[in-house]
């Protein structure tokens, strides 16, 4: 019975009491975006003081791991990649602040990574998952239009140089890919319309030629632009004008210098009358004036005559 007792209050106290091991509690952000070839931090802390060791795994979808890093404060040991670093090296300034630094980061960072710390009174993992991502910057004309049966140039570049993966699709009211073009300058693949190609002036030069254009290329394009940099991509829209069109603005042009023409003929009309009047009013004044002064003479001349 005694022994039945003993037995009974020891797992009432195992399972009251918490274990060593879980004295040690890591806490990391579960998601950390950095960006190509800049400093990424992943913020982590513990809530003990004291020496540890720190094991940085990266976990691959084959189920395989491998130890990038590998440290231990108390004996100052460290193994694994240099890029990679504790963010607080003075233990007595920052004894919870457990945060990684990876310096310089690649493409190749990307991934799950699981952080184990190890201390004397116990030991706790962390789920880290790394997503950098690349910066091109991808520019291109919003608007562009075209003449029928003439070449016509989306005017597109980027802030950076090198081989280029080029996707270029409508977009139809439908909202269903049309892929009107796939171009890559690394592999020299290319599939799609033969009319679209790369003008290629200048290695930051991806603007696209059109040649011989249709009524059926007036539309909106997605321009997608993938470099070892980063991807970016741009909404072109192609507005194809047609002969009626030309005609109507050549129509429209000539009739301008005609109208001009008109207007400059009626001034000069109008000024010639106005001339002519103003001419018809001086003369009128002065024959009157004339008729004034004969009358005066006249009546001056009667006086006389009728005084004599």
């Amino acid at each position: 019975m005694d022994l039945c007792l003993i037995f009974y209050l020891y797992f009432i106290l195992h399972l009251c009491v918490p274990s060593a091991e879980t004295f040690v509690n890591l806490v990391c952000n579960e998601s950390v975006t950095g960006i190509l070839h800049e400093d990424a931090t992943l913020p982590c802390k513990r809530d003990t003081t004291g020496p540890i060791n720190i094991t940085f795994i990266k976990m691959h979808q084959d189920q395989t791991r491998d130890e990038i890093l590998i440290f231990n404060t108390s004996e100052n040991v460290r193994r694994g990649q240099n890029r990679i670093q504790l963010r607080c090296q003075d233990e007595l300034h920052c004894q919870h602040d457990l945060s990684l630094i990876i310096h310089n980061t690649e493409l190749s960072d990307n991934g799950t990574y699981q952080y184990i710390v190890r201390a004397e009174h116990g030991h706790d993992f962390a789920i880290i998952n790394l997503i950098v991502e690349a910066l091109v910057n991808l520019v291109c004309n919003e608007s562009v239009t075209g003449i029928l049966h003439e070449d016509t140039t989306l005017p597109c570049k980027t802030d950076t140089a090198g081989p280029i993966n080029i996707t270029f699709i409508k977009l139809p009211q439908d909202l269903t890919h049309d892929e009107t073009l796939i171009f890559n300058s690394s592999e020299n693949v290319r599939r799609g319309q033969d009319r679209i190609q790369l003008r290629h002036q200048d290695p930051y030069d991806r603007s696209l030629i059109i040649h011989k254009t249709e009524l059926s290329d007036n539309g909106t394009y997605r321009y997608n632009a993938r470099t070892d940099q980063g991807h970016d991509f741009a909404l072109i829209t192609l507005i194809v004008e047609g002969p009626e069109h030309l005609k109507t603005n050549a129509s429209t042009h000539q009739e301008k210098p005609k109208e001009k023409e008109r207007t400059g003929v009626g001034l000069i009309l109008s000024m010639v009358f106005l001339m002519l009047l103003i001419f018809s009013a001086m003369f009128y004044y002065k024959k009157q004036l004339s008729r004034a002064s004969m009358r005066r003479f006249s009546e001056t001349s009667r006086s006389n005559l009728i005084a004599n």
